[in-house]
């Protein structure tokens, strides 16, 4: 095919977004992708502009696209744009000319000429993609996760009394409390970590992100604890069902989010010294554990007309170490819990502008670069090692 011929732009005009949308349901339809996943990511994304879509044209055809995410990261404490990559598909007689990484390294020159971004990001879990990505700049973070397989007996879970000094509600994504109170625990606990997005819900705007991009989420189950006299936010825990059970296969949960105020340390009971991991942040972790794990299973209970149910939890490695959420499991109680460890090495970045990111952030891209040379550790990883990103920031 003619490259003069091509054009390559971005879309600009609303009016072409149905266009677009016409052409990922054509594209994915071999994956098995429904046109309202497409659909969704256009209308949940506050941060959505039709000029983010770029296509690759002939004699007006689309032949290849991809779309750009908005966001803002945290890294080294400090807040650093981002751009996702996401839509990335390219029209079955199309391929196999390159089109997709013409388009990428394109959009990418863009970028980087207007440093509108700091960082770039994308997410592939086909080793194929990643290697072609890589062959682009694209350096692979890689994101360490654990999956527990385990028991859960109802009946164990409902014994569990509540504590008096907390109240736990299952999350109301049109409750504007709710959302502001999870935001305050998420930027708590994740401000200090590298690569969480950012999701202040200081505006409209921003509780927007909270309210359909995370709480539209398929599959999405949520419980909030605030203090018994209403006044503090103790802990929220979310989790997605990503599988429905299948034959005599277990239902797999990913435990995508447990945040907690790490100020508090009380009993049950009362307030008492000691740290967090003892205290009432555990005790408000639990309660939120035990709630979305006995929401996640009670459909499965019913139609086994069982009281237990075999379940396996994935999480983050860094969320499983975590002293609280260590303490929270071992309060539940799970049955014949069994732990294993995997490797996601789909979370890929580039750094488009080094001058955006911190001092010591700097030092550490600039360290990595003269060890690259000595094919010693890739700078991206160096900058953001060890990686937390919320599965349900992906795009």
């Amino acid at each position: 095919m003619d490259p003069n011929m091509m054009n390559i732009h971005n879309l600009e005009s609303p009016e072409k977004l149905e266009g677009w949308l016409d052409f990922l349901e054509a594209a994915f339809k071999e994956k098995g992708t429904p046109r309202h996943y497409f659909e969704a990511h256009v209308k949940n994304d506050p941060e959505f502009d039709p000029s983010q879509v770029w296509v690759v044209e002939k004699d007006g055809s689309i032949l290849s696209t991809l779309r750009l995410f908005s966001r803002r990261i945290y890294v080294d404490g400090d807040e650093v744009t981002m751009f996702g990559v996401g839509e990335v598909s390219t029209r079955p007689d199309a391929r196999g000319q390159g089109l997709a990484s013409k388009l990428l390294s394109h959009v990418v020159s863009v970028l980087q000429d207007n440093k509108q971004y700091a960082i770039g990001c994308l997410h592939s879990s086909r080793k194929h993609l990643q290697e072609f990505y890589g062959r682009r700049g694209w350096q692979s973070v890689p994101v360490e996760y654990a999956d527990l397989s385990a028991t859960v007996d109802s009946r164990q879970l409902a014994q569990t009394q509540p504590s008096p000094l907390l109240v736990v509600h299952e999350v109301d994504w049109k409750n504007l409390d709710h959302v502001r109170a999870m935001s305050s625990l998420y930027e708590c606990r994740m401000s200090c970590c590298n690569g969480p997005v950012v999701r202040r819900a200081s505006t409209l705007h921003d509780l927007a992100y909270w309210q359909n991009w995370i709480g539209l989420t398929d599959g999405v189950c949520g419980f909030l604890a605030m203090s018994s006299d209403r006044q503090q936010a103790l802990a929220y825990c979310l989790i997605k069902t990503t599988t429905a059970p299948v034959c005599d296969s277990p239902r797999r949960i990913d435990l995508a989010e447990l945040c907690y105020a790490r100020s508090h340390a009380a009993s049950r009971d009362g307030p008492v010294p000691g740290d967090a991991a003892s205290g009432l942040a555990t005790v408000a972790a639990t309660e939120c554990l035990r709630n979305c794990f006995l929401s996640c299973t009670s459909t499965d209970l019913q139609a086994t007309q069982q009281h237990t149910a075999e379940v396996v939890i994935s999480m983050p490695k860094t969320l499983f170490d975590d002293a609280v959420f260590s303490a929270a499991l071992s309060s539940l109680g799970l049955v014949r819990a069994e732990m294993a460890s995997r490797m996601d090495n789909g979370f890929m970045f580039i750094l488009l502008d080094q001058s955006a990111l911190s001092g010591s952030a700097q030092q550490r891209v600039t360290s990595a670069g003269r060890e690259e040379e000595s094919s010693q550790s890739p700078a991206m990883s160096k900058l953001l090692a060890p990686l937390v990103f919320s599965r349900l920031d992906l795009f």
